[in-house]
């Protein structure tokens, strides 16, 4: 052991003055990287152990340094042997090593290492840099930031090679990282797995493992359309619903073709989740970029919607539009379909798409259409009580279907509020929460008096009272003649949460008047 060694030197070669020699043989090893100063010098390790400045100098010289006599540190020619291997090698790979054979007992200060062996001219050609290739600083030993042990020359041609690698994902906002070591023979071998060290120990980089293991990275203090995307969007708003940012980020980096491969929207979703320029919740993202200049084509569009105050357009209405200004037919298709803040909703067919505004998207405006949603629907209940000359049989089918309309909103499988389980909309009724025959006109007309219910056990058992709801909960009324199966399913359901969007409005009460013993 290294430190063991020094102690021995130390020891035997000052067999006076002892007093003073522990004290002696902790500034030694403090200077050389044993101790917790993660930047030793003379004047932090005089203030520690109350010396002078140029004591500390001589006490490592006539100590230590002369004391030393040939063949008492063979262990760092070793060391030195390990190191010359490498052009560049990860300073905690080089520790981590050292400790496995035996020459390290624990983690050594990288600084304090290289210092000891250029006392002894070994490795004088290494110097200590960061990632960015520039000479490690006292903050980057302060902060323990990863560091590289490079040889003398070697650093002009880490710094290009670093700097391409920086650079390839511009125009993908993601780029994948086998495929830039397809494209450079200089990172195939063991070269790849340094360089992707390089990369996931880096700083403003994100990373992210797509399902076949590949890892796809990107740097944020790089030029990136994907960053240049989030700040065009800037301009509209400052707040959109993650799942459609990220469809329309997906739709301006597919605009070009590419020889590389472009990121899926869920990894452009993940990117979202993870950068320092967003901050999300799982659902809506809060862009925390600058404003990117919008190109004329795209301030024409921007007006257009803002001028004709439309929610959404047809292609042939803004390419009618962009025409009129004098832009070209390529440019107008490539901008409307590419554009950094166009939804595109392809819902309708083809021939139906529908370009809208992504700031129609915000946590707020989706607030205010589920508003507005909800009077559509409670204006077409009301019709439907006032008719009083529609068949009872016929009303009660009509207001069925407005409910079910308003309850599916035309998905195909939603899940029942009363297990959460997910089921295909056939299997599912509209269930009152209260029920019907106890209804007033006004809670008749209220579309929040159903919910979702399976036919798989769930509505039964709501319909014969054995389980309601209770401040948001399923309780269970235990009744007598319960078989095993029942037992089981109701044991499931009890104390669960039913899901939020069930106990808007007034429901709440609906509920506690639902509840009835039998």
């Amino acid at each position: 052991m290294l430190k063991t060694i020094i102690k021995e030197v130390m020891k035997k070669g000052n067999t006076r003055n002892i007093d003073s020699l522990e004290r002696d043989i902790n500034i030694v090893l403090t200077y050389f990287g044993f101790g917790k100063e993660p930047n030793p010098t003379y004047q932090s390790i005089a203030e520690e152990y109350g010396v002078r400045r140029q004591r500390v100098g001589q006490i490592i010289s006539t100590r230590f340094v002369d004391k030393v006599a040939s063949g008492n540190l063979e262990i760092l020619q070793d060391i030195e042997n390990i190191i010359k291997q490498e052009e560049a090698i990860f300073i905690k790979e080089l520790l981590q090593t050292l400790i496995n054979k035996n020459f390290l007992d624990n983690q050594m200060n990288p600084k304090g290492l290289l210092t000891l062996l250029h006392r002894f001219n070994l490795c004088i050609e290494y110097n200590l840099f960061n990632l960015n290739i520039e000479r490690a600083s006292e903050s980057d030993f302060v902060s323990r930031q990863e560091l590289l042990l490079v040889k003398e020359g070697h650093e002009t041609e880490l710094t290009t090679k670093i700097g391409s690698i920086k650079t390839f994902p511009g125009l993908h906002g993601l780029v994948r990282y086998s495929e830039v070591v397809a494209r450079n023979e200089w990172l195939r071998d063991e070269k790849a797995e340094f360089y992707k060290k390089v990369i996931t120990s880096s700083q403003n980089v994100c990373t992210i493992n797509d399902s076949e293991g590949d890892m796809w990275y990107l740097f944020e203090d790089r030029a990136n359309v994907l960053i240049n995307t989030l700040g065009k969007i800037r301009n509209i708003t400052n707040q959109v619903k993650i799942d459609i940012l990220a469809r329309t980020i997906h739709s301006e980096i597919n605009k070009r073709t590419f020889q590389k491969a472009i990121p899926s929207v869920e990894m452009i979703k993940s990117y979202l989740i993870q950068s320092k320029f967003v901050a999300s919740d799982g659902e809506y993202a809060v862009l925390n970029v600058d404003k990117r200049e919008l190109q004329d084509i795209e301030k024409e569009i921007l007006n257009y919607f803002s001028a004709k105050k439309k929610i959404s357009a047809t292609f042939s209405e803004i390419n009618a539009h962009l025409t009129k200004k004098g832009f070209s037919d390529a440019s107008i298709t490539q901008k409307v379909y590419h554009c950094s803040f166009l939804y595109v909703d392809k819902s309708g067919g083809r021939r139906n798409y529908k370009f809208i505004l992504i700031s129609n998207f915000t946590r707020e405006y989706e607030i205010t259409q589920e508003g507005v949603r909800y009077e559509k629907y409670r204006d077409r209940l009301s019709q439907l009580m006032g008719s009083t000359d529609t068949p009872r049989e016929v009303k009660l089918r009509n207001e069925q279907a407005i409910l079910r309309d308003w309850l599916f909103k035309g998905e195909n499988a939603t899940c029942c509020a009363i297990c959460g389980r997910l089921f295909s909309t056939g299997s599912l009724v509209a269930a009152h929460k209260k029920k019907r025959s106890h209804c007033t006109d006004e809670e008749r007309k209220d579309p929040n008096i159903v919910m979702p219910v399976c036919l798989f056990g769930c509505d039964t058992l709501y319909e014969r009272g054995i389980i309601s709801v209770e401040n948001g909960g399923i309780v269970v009324c235990w009744q007598t003649g319960l078989q095993r199966a029942e037992i089981e399913y109701l044991e499931g359901l009890e104390h669960r949460k039913v899901d939020e969007q069930w106990l808007v409005g007034k429901s709440i009460q609906y509920f506690h008047k639902a509840i009835t013993k039998n």
